[in-house]
């Protein structure tokens, strides 16, 4: 688990379903809660997430959303995905999994566009779907009702955004402050 999962861990209980969208090898996270469903459009990911006891699914984003039920997940994770679809593709998946969703949903992507060729995290050839298509700026996702955060990565900057289902927005932006978990960085 890295920095993002010791992030994003507080907010899951064991027994949460947790659904990893675009999961890609899951190096964030690792496997969390009860029920961890890794679901990405890279067969090789998969296999290798499968052969580790991950419950895998294949599917392209953002059509494999519609599959999931109103509500039927406690946590959905959108991590360093949403970048790789068209800015239109992006969107729709992050208001469906806004929609499945019963208590977050997490997302963590580069501030703007990173231009980014197409690469394999196993070594085995090219993985066209890590190119990147689109950026986001962090009036966007707060426009999507995220907190967001600013974290300086090596030589970029990542937005760190968190959607608590049923919190109470006002004036694009939500009640209380959350940055103060952010004190590591």
């Amino acid at each position: 688990m890295n920095w993002l999962g010791q992030l994003i861990l507080p907010y899951i209980e064991p027994n949460d379903s947790v659904l990893d969208l675009g999961c890609g090898m899951v190096s964030a996270t690792g496997n969390i809660g009860a029920n961890h469903f890794a679901v990405d459009c890279y067969v090789p990911y998969l296999e290798e997430l499968s052969r580790k006891g991950m419950k895998v699914l294949m599917g392209h984003l953002p059509g494999i959303i519609n599959i999931f039920l109103q509500g039927s997940w406690d946590h959905v994770l959108l991590l360093d995905v949403v970048e790789h679809l068209k800015k239109e593709d992006a969107i729709t998946t992050i208001i469906g999994a806004k929609n499945i969703a019963r208590k977050s949903v997490f997302i963590n992507t580069p501030k703007g566009f990173v231009n980014q060729t197409a690469n394999d995290l196993l070594g085995g050839g090219k993985n066209k779907w890590q190119q990147h298509l689109c950026g986001f700026e962090q009036s966007e996702l707060i426009e999507l009702e995220f907190e967001t955060a600013e974290v300086s990565m090596e030589d970029e900057i990542h937005l760190f955004g968190k959607h608590l289902v049923g919190r109470r927005w006002k004036n694009d932006r939500f009640y209380g402050n959350w940055e103060s978990h952010l004190g590591m960085f």
